[in-house]
């Protein structure tokens, strides 16, 4: 986006989009179709860089920084301390050693971390345009984000997780690994098939050179399928958060009552479950095969 110092608020799904995607940016894992990980072999990397992914993987303050920098950028605009970056996508870019480092300088040329009296983060902005904006995302997203039973605002979100699938009894149900099976393709094909999804994933796969950009239909599809199949897992995983956040007896809720205290927050949260990547996999696999057919 060109820089800008009008402070209109981003709509919440380009917020969420934005932020989904940089949580999978910062997270320090060992998938590689992620932009900022840290592959499986270590090898291919100086003990420097080493130290660069472990240092962006933790949940610290640089990491928070980047986070708030680039999420302004992508759902407002480029603040004048982020210029040089106006006609790039810090998402999408895949950066070289020596361009990261002198992103997170000039990131720092924006903002810096420091503590409050009761030991809490503080940002302290040299940029007042980003300041503005940073308060702006920050008020917006307590407003609704963060807010128990925020879920509700995101009416086909909850939806999702309110349908049940139509038939218990044929168990179409994935345990919680990520590893797509032969008997997840077949259950996922019939579930497909019960809530009429066939349609939305003949398109999807398409569309599946833009995958890596995350468009919103693939989004979409891959949290609302993954919903049905992963119900249980998704389910326990709300549980545990609002036992967490000190909910009264919240192990002991049926599932309506705990999608009314959720969070939009939580409820992406827990779309992250293993289980979940198993339909991200299918596409992958369906197009693999697809290739393959035609050579």
């Amino acid at each position: 986006m060109s820089e800008s110092t009008e402070t209109t608020p981003p709509t919440i799904e380009e917020i969420l989009r934005v932020r989904d995607r940089l949580e999978q940016l910062i997270s320090l894992t060992d998938n590689k179709t992620r932009r900022f990980a840290w592959p499986s072999d270590d090898e291919m990397y100086s003990e420097s860089e080493k130290k660069f992914y472990l240092y962006l993987g933790m949940k610290i303050n640089f990491s928070d920084l980047f986070f708030t920098m680039c999420l302004q950028k992508e759902a407002i605009g480029t603040p004048p301390c982020l210029k040089k970056y106006e006609n790039l996508s810090l998402l999408e870019h895949q950066f070289s050693a020596k361009e990261r480092k002198e992103l997170f300088s000039d990131l720092l040329s924006c903002a810096y971390m420091s503590e409050s009296p009761t030991k809490q983060p503080v940002y302290q902005f040299y940029d007042k345009v980003a300041l503005d904006r940073y308060l702006l995302i920050r008020e917006y997203e307590n407003q609704f984000i963060y807010q128990p039973g925020s879920l509700k605002t995101m009416p086909s979100l909850y939806h999702a997780f309110t349908t049940q699938i139509p038939d218990p009894r044929d168990k179409l149900e994935g345990d919680n690994m990520d590893q797509l099976t032969e008997e997840d393709i077949s259950k996922l094909k019939i579930l497909f098939q019960k809530f009429n999804y066939e349609k939305q994933f003949n398109h999807i796969l398409q569309d599946y050179q833009n995958i890596s950009k995350f468009p919103p239909l693939f989004l979409a599809f891959a949290n609302t399928a993954c919903i049905p199949y992963c119900r249980k897992h998704v389910m326990n995983c709300l549980r545990n958060v609002l036992e967490i956040r000190n909910v009264f007896k919240a192990k002991e809720m049926d599932d309506s009552a705990v999608l009314d205290q959720v969070t939009l927050e939580e409820a992406y949260h827990c779309l992250y479950e293993p289980c979940c990547a198993k339909v991200s996999n299918l596409i992958d696999h369906v197009k693999n095969m697809e290739t393959k057919s035609k050579i």
